[in-house]
This record gives C-alpha cells, sequence and structure tokens, in this order.
C-alpha cells in the first residue's frame, strides 16, 4: 500500500540522478554523480513535501543523511532543512538491511562491535558465577 502511495514520489525523483528506495516506512534517496549533492538537495526537498502534502509530520530525529564525500558530509551537518526547520543528522554508518552500511570507506563495523563487546560482557559477568561447564555452556546459548 504504501509503495502505491509512494509512485508518483518515485515518478518526481526518478527524473533526477538519485536512486529512491521504499522499504516498509523507510524511503532512501541516493544521490551519485557529479552534482551528487545538489540531485540529492532537491530530491530530499522534494521528498518532504510530497510527504507533508499528503498530512505527514516529518520528525527530524527520525531522520538522517549521509555520504562518501567527507565535503558533502560538512554541508550536509550544517544544512538547514527549510521544510524541516533545522539540520538533520549526518551518520557515518548505520544499519541497513540488516547489514551494516558504512559510508566513509573505513574498515569500521559498528554494529557487530557493539555486539562483540556485550558478549564479551556477558561472558565475563557469568564467569564470576560458580557453575558447572555445561550450565554455563546453556546460559551463554539463552
Amino acid at each position: 500500500v504504501i509503495a502505491l502511495i509512494l509512485r508518483p514520489w518515485l515518478h518526481q525523483v526518478n527524473t533526477l540522478e538519485v536512486q529512491p528506495r521504499i522499504l516498509a516506512d523507510e524511503l532512501q534517496v541516493v544521490g551519485y554523480g557529479n552534482q551528487h549533492l545538489e540531485h540529492f538537495d532537491y530530491a530530499y526537498t522534494k521528498t518532504q513535501e510530497y510527504l507533508e502534502d499528503m498530512g505527514a509530520r516529518i520528525a527530524p530525529s527520525k531522520c538522517t543523511t549521509f555520504s562518501r564525500d567527507t565535503v558533502s558530509r560538512e554541508w550536509l551537518r550544517g544544512h538547514r532543512w527549510r521544510s524541516l526547520g533545522t539540520t538533520v543528522p549526518v551518520v557515518n554508518d548505520c544499519r541497513d538491511l540488516g547489514t551494516h552500511l558504512n559510508a566513509t570507506g573505513h574498515m569500521k563495523g559498528t554494529t557487530l562491535s557493539n555486539r562483540m563487546r556485550e558478549t564479551t560482557n556477558s561472558v565475563e559477568r557469568l564467569d564470576m558465577v560458580s557453575a558447572s561447564c555445561e550450565k554455563e555452556t546453556a546460559t551463554s546459548r539463552g
């Protein structure tokens, strides 16, 4: 249903060098090419306008932007989106479609690092409990 409602939006932003994506309640616009930032700016603004025209109230805290280009990230951090009246957080890495998206090109996987840190903490806490090896193994498997 959401894809049908957003079909006119898809046609509108497809006229630019951007790649729109709809997944459940998430919209994504990816700009590419030499003028990626200009195309993204236009498509992102048109996306906000389309959603507001449909009666949506956009929560800036639920919006994010990202870029692999350092200059573009700085521009995005300082850009005040007119329809939102504020800036939008710029992320360097995040979860996307069950995997980790890294926009910086650095070898960094925050999602996996956090999971390993949590697991290490759990194992260290479990190590303080006196129990048989079988019980510890059963506990660690959940």
